[in-house]
């Protein structure tokens, strides 16, 4: 089974919160996540790992084949490009070789580095 699980960026304190931080929120997740934490942006675990073990998320940027990529949740599976217009799917292989450089809130000039 797959495992799943979030991560969230609080925009209030610009951190990111790991899963077992959001675990106070946990019997809230039932309501509005937007009326429990407006503040909070989600981004759900891919299934996959990079090349150190570290999980890939939505909004992390990997470094593949020497380009930065982002990672995103786009028409039902997750991807990786420049934008959201050059999709690539994942190949669960191809992910063993990428390394997570950061994420789209705390490094986000990583993507306009070529």
């Amino acid at each position: 089974m797959r495992e799943i699980k979030f991560r969230a960026w609080d925009r209030e304190r610009k951190e990111m919160l790991m899963p077992e931080k959001l675990c106070h929120l946990e019997g809230e997740m039932s309501k509005n996540l937007k009326e429990v934490a407006p503040y909070l942006e989600l981004m759900q675990y891919t299934g996959l790992k990079d090349k150190n073990g570290e999980d890939i998320y939505e909004g992390d940027i990997l470094k593949i084949n020497n380009e930065n990529m982002e990672v995103f949740f786009q028409d039902g599976y997750f991807g990786w490009g420049k934008d959201h217009n050059g999709v690539y799917s994942f190949d669960p292989f191809e992910s063993e070789q990428t390394e997570i450089i950061g994420n789209i809130y705390d490094n986000p000039n990583l993507l306009s580095v070529k």
